[in-house]
C-alpha cells in the first residue's frame, strides 16, 4: 500500500473515532447548538421523549406540585399502596401511616440521622 494511502485512510479512521460520540454527548451537542435560538429550541425540547430526562411544561400541561397542592386544599389523603388521592378521613403525617393527608407533602421532613 503507498504511503499516501496508509496516510489517508490513518487520518479518515482518526477522524471517525473522533467523530464517535454517545447519544448523551450528541444531544448535548445539539441542545448548545440552537441553546440561543428560540424557535429551534423549542422544535427540540418538543422532540424530546416522554419520560426522559429532561421533562418541560412547554405545552402547558399542569405540575405534579399542583395536583398535590389542589388535593391538600380539598383535605384529600394518599393511599400509599395505591398512590391515589381519597376522601379522608386522613392517618397523621407519620412515615408508617398508610392513609396520610396530602397536605403531609408540604410538611418538612425531619431527619433521622443522628
Amino acid at each position: 500500500m503507498p504511503r499516501w494511502c496508509r496516510l489517508a485512510f490513518f487520518t479518515t479512521i482518526m477522524a471517525a473515532v473522533a467523530y464517535a460520540q454517545t447519544p448523551e454527548q450528541r444531544t448535548a451537542r445539539q441542545m448548545e447548538a440552537v441553546r440561543n435560538n428560540p424557535p429551534l429550541l423549542l422544535a427540540f425540547l418538543r422532540d424530546m421523549p416522554k419520560g426522559g430526562d429532561l421533562h418541560n411544561h412547554l405545552s402547558g400541561a399542569i405540575y405534579a406540585e399542583s395536583f398535590i397542592n389542589f388535593a391538600a386544599q380539598d383535605g384529600l389523603c394518599v393511599d400509599r399502596a395505591t398512590a391515589q388521592a381519597m376522601s379522608g378521613p386522613c392517618q397523621s403525617c407519620e412515615a408508617t401511616n398508610a392513609k396520610p393527608g396530602a397536605k403531609c407533602a408540604f410538611q418538612a421532613k425531619s431527619s433521622t440521622t443522628p
